[in-house]
């Protein structure tokens, strides 16, 4: 199994320093490393160098931080029509099945608007809420899914992966997201 790790403003030591063969000219490298224990000396997670490398850059990285105490007071004046305009369907019933169904609104509100910032846009040009939906996958990590123009302007961009973070804590929601090319 073979996963990509980041070196940003460094080389990897194996490289011999300097811009050449391994590093790409904006100085942020990924490479794909065994992480498996069969790759790895007397399997204690050392990480040696792959023959495969691959290229990436950092397009956008967006960061957001809601208070959850504004999707509480949402909830209790009974705005539906904020929650159908910002949300899908799959978002709602999600969140409204939830113990905490404010904190898991301000997640995924800050999860959109992190990818705005990450796309540099902002909400233009024919960006719709709807057209952002964070899910999670089996395992329960968030993902971002992408729909209508907000899947056009990710393709347009030249864009190939999305990565997406959540927490909250303290009555706060807080998102990350970076894109790459």
């Amino acid at each position: 199994m073979l996963s990509s790790l980041v070196f940003a403003l460094a080389p990897p030591p194996w490289t011999g320093g300097g811009r050449g063969e391994g590093e790409a000219a904006n100085g942020v490298l990924i490479g794909a490393l065994p992480r498996t224990p069969a790759h790895t000396p007397k399997g204690r997670g050392r990480f040696l160098p792959c023959w495969k490398w691959s290229y990436r850059v950092v397009f956008g990285i967006g960061v957001d931080i809601v208070e959850i105490a504004r999707f509480e007071r949402f909830l209790k004046e009974g705005n539906d029509a904020l929650f159908q305009r910002l949300f899908t369907v799959t978002e709602i019933s999600y969140c409204a099945a939830k113990k905490h169904a404010a904190q898991h609104y301000a997640l995924r509100f800050a999860a959109k608007e992190s990818f705005l910032k990450a796309l540099g846009t902002g909400l233009r040009d024919g960006l719709s809420w709807k057209d952002m939906e964070v899910v999670n996958d089996s395992l329960g990590k968030p993902e971002l899914q992408l729909y209508g123009r907000a899947q056009e302007m990710f393709r347009e961009l030249g864009l190939g992966s999305r990565f997406l973070s959540l927490s909250h804590d303290a009555g706060s929601a807080v998102a990350m997201v970076v894109l790459e090319r």
